[in-house]
């Protein structure tokens, strides 16, 4: 639809963590494409696979349109999607090993406008032991439980607020 409207728009095939994807899982080959748009002379991302819907916990596409998907901060997009081509990467994307490694939050982590203190290189799944710090708006709350193999551990409260 955008070069229809006259927009310079190109397509970006890479790596990306849905909800299917299991953090520390590595990739066999690409499995997405997402786009980016020339606007004013800028190129800005766009997700419209992930901005008309999304996969629920078992695999079905459930309509959902959510803007924030369109001309996305490439900073948010980078915790779930790495592109193969390199002249399409943040400027502190890490390698493909580094992103496999790297957890990947749920979309209300961006939504609600929850951010870690923590790179995106420090919050990886393959840590034993790890302190994160975030920060949220006033009226946003985190709640945390730990799992293992799909299974609750702990139903005891995780986190501390400050301030």
């Amino acid at each position: 639809m955008a070069k229809l409207a006259g927009l310079e728009v190109i397509s970006i095939r890479g790596y990306v963590k849905d909800v299917l994807h299991q953090n520390g899982e590595p990739f066999a080959d690409t499995n997405h494409d997402w786009s980016a748009v020339r606007l004013a002379g800028q190129w800005y991302l766009l997700e419209p696979t992930w901005g008309a819907g999304g996969l629920d916990d078992t695999g079905q596409f459930k309509k959902h349109f959510s803007e924030r998907y369109f001309l996305v901060d490439p900073g948010q997009l980078a915790y779930t999607h790495f592109a193969a081509d390199p002249r399409w990467h943040v400027a502190d994307t890490p390698s493909l090993a580094a992103f496999n490694a790297q957890i990947r939050p749920y979309e209300a982590y961006h939504r609600y406008g929850v951010e870690a203190r923590e790179t995106r290189q420090q919050l990886t799944a393959q840590c034993a032991s790890q302190t994160l710090t975030f920060n949220t708006p006033g009226n946003v709350y985190l709640r945390a439980s730990l799992e293992r193999d799909g299974h609750v551990l702990s139903q005891q409260a995780l986190l501390q607020r400050h301030g």
